[in-house]
Formats: C-alpha cells, structure tokens, sequence
C-alpha cells in the first residue's frame, strides 16, 4: 500500500495547488520506499498556508512543477491502494492536476476510523493520535503526516 498525504494552497482544487507530496510505500507495516517532494505552485502561496506548513514561496522556488514529478509518482503508485487521512481531498487535487490519478484505487482512513466504536471529540488527525498514544505528532507537513498515519495504520490496520 502508499500512504499519502499532500499539502497544498488552499482547499479549492480549481484555483490551489499542491506544494507538498509524500508517498510511503509500506510493506508488512515498514516503510520500504518513498516518494517525498516540494512542489512549486506558480502562484503565490498565502501567509495562512505558510503559517500552518512553513512551507514559503522561498522554499518551492526551486522545486518541481507538478507536471514534472507526476508520472514518476503515478508509476510510484500505480498497482497499489492508496490510503490517507481524509483521502478524497488528495485524491481531487491530485486529479484535478492530471486525469491519470483517478484510475488508482483510494482508500481513507478517517472513514475508516470514524466506522470504529471510539468515542472521541473530533476525528482530526492529531486528536486521532493523542487517543491513541502516538507521539509523532502531524504537523501540516505531507511527510510527518504520512508518518503519523503509518503509526495510526500499525495501531488499528486497514
């Protein structure tokens, strides 16, 4: 399976873009293989969306664009489920950004998590971990996102 999570601009995939990408491959509960990546937006990215990720205009200046990583990350992909932490988000970015990505199998696991008997006061991601006892903490950044939902993943499974 891989393990995704991507930040982004904002939350519309109509006018935002992906900035940051992380894909775990994951084989018997170890990450064996990774897909990790600025992404340079060419639009601004707003101060709200660098306060959250630190991620500023400074540090994608350099980066790739989409198009140029996103057929090395779809063969990186492709053949295996995808899961992340409130996927359909991923997924419409990631879409949006190239056709292709919507023949990949997704799965999300705040669905996942939400269908269990957990009584919590939201499903957040880090309120998910502080349940659970995980001590990598999700921080806005894809790869310690990714991170944290393996730890989550080798806790509950899939």
């Amino acid at each position: 399976m891989i393990v995704l999570d991507l930040e982004t601009t904002g939350f519309n995939p109509r006018k935002d873009k992906i900035i940051d990408i992380a894909a775990l491959r994951i084989n018997r509960g170890k990450i064996v293989d990774s897909f990790v990546t600025l992404i340079n937006p060419k639009i601004p990215i707003p101060f709200k969306i660098t306060s959250l990720t630190h991620i500023s205009q400074q540090d994608v200046k350099d980066a790739p664009t989409f198009d140029k990583v996103s057929s090395n990350l779809l063969k990186f992909m492709r053949g295996h489920r995808i899961i992340g932490y409130n996927i359909s988000f991923d997924k419409r970015f990631l879409v949006k950004s190239e056709r292709r990505f919507s023949c990949l199998t997704y799965f999300d696991y705040l669905k996942f998590i939400r269908g269990l008997d957990y009584e919590m006061d939201n499903y957040k991601l880090k309120t998910v971990t502080n349940y659970f006892g995980i001590h990598k903490k999700p921080t806005h950044r894809a790869l310690a996102d990714a991170e944290t939902l393996v730890e989550l993943i080798r806790i509950l499974g899939t």
